[in-house]
């Protein structure tokens, strides 16, 4: 009797042991995903802090690249995530983004207020992808590092309204609906993001 219990076990092992061990390795490949993502952001702030500060009339200068890399790089955290941010309040990396945008938010601030006078125009000079990577990253940065800690709650409240958010979108929608948004390079699109980026769509 205790041999044929052994031998049942065995091959119910057997059966359900790929099962297993696929369910135990996606989750650490995506935990490891999004990690590497949190250091890559982390790294794209640091060359923002870093970079010349200057705006020059509508100029694209190299602050406003790098700005646009930190957010292009928050963009792939939310597809990293599958737009679901639960992750992100667990993970230790989490914190040094919070530091990094706390130490710069205010130039972060003016980032957004002037981006779309230098990028969200009506001569389609600039391919689409870039500038809803961009928005779609502010996006994540908003909604993505919620309710994690309290002041930092107030420094994204700060960066939503003295970024001037809404003037953004209300560019990006006049852009969008009279059919001045640009073409969207090969390669670009919008990586399964929800339709609250609406953007995109």
């Amino acid at each position: 009797m205790d041999i044929l219990k052994i031998t049942i076990n065995t091959e119910l092992y057997q059966f359900h042991a790929p099962k297993i061990k696929t369910h135990l390795v996606l989750p650490v490949m995506a935990s490891d995903m999004i990690r590497q993502q949190l250091k890559n952001i982390s790294i794209c702030l640091t060359a923002f802090n870093k970079n010349r500060k200057e705006v020059d009339g509508n100029k694209v200068t190299g602050w406003i690249i790098s700005g646009e890399e930190v957010f292009a790089e928050l963009f792939r955290l939310g597809v990293a995530c599958r737009w679901q941010y639960d992750t992100l309040k667990t993970l230790t990396e989490t914190k040094e983004i919070i530091a990094g945008v706390t130490s710069d938010s205010d130039w972060l601030k003016t980032f957004i207020s002037v981006y779309p006078d230098i990028r969200i125009d009506l001569e389609l000079t600039q391919p689409a992808g870039v500038i809803c990577r961009t928005r779609s990253g502010i996006e994540v940065l908003l909604r993505g590092f919620a309710n994690i800690d309290t002041n930092f709650d107030r420094i994204l409240k700060d960066l939503e309204e003295y970024g001037e958010l809404d003037e953004v979108d209300r560019c990006l929608k006049i852009w969008r609906d009279t059919g001045h948004r640009p073409d969207f390079l090969v390669g670009d699109n919008n990586s399964g993001a929800p339709q609250s980026h609406w953007w995109w769509y």
